[in-house]
């Protein structure tokens, strides 16, 4: 876990392929999260997908 993420990377990672099934609304109301978490979610473990497949 990142000590500067509220959630596990393991967590996000689950959030974020749920996302693309579904919409930012529906896992906000599933996960009981905010529209703006999840989005916060969502854009880092993109961030940081884009940065591992540059890297290799």
């Amino acid at each position: 876990m990142d000590w500067r993420r509220r959630h596990t990377r393991r967590y996000e990672e689950q959030i974020y392929q749920r996302v693309q099934q579904s919409s930012l609304e529906q896992m906000g109301r599933e996960e009981g999260m905010s529209y703006d978490e999840i989005k916060g979610i969502f854009d880092h473990v993109h961030t940081r997908e884009k940065k591992t497949i540059q890297l290799r």
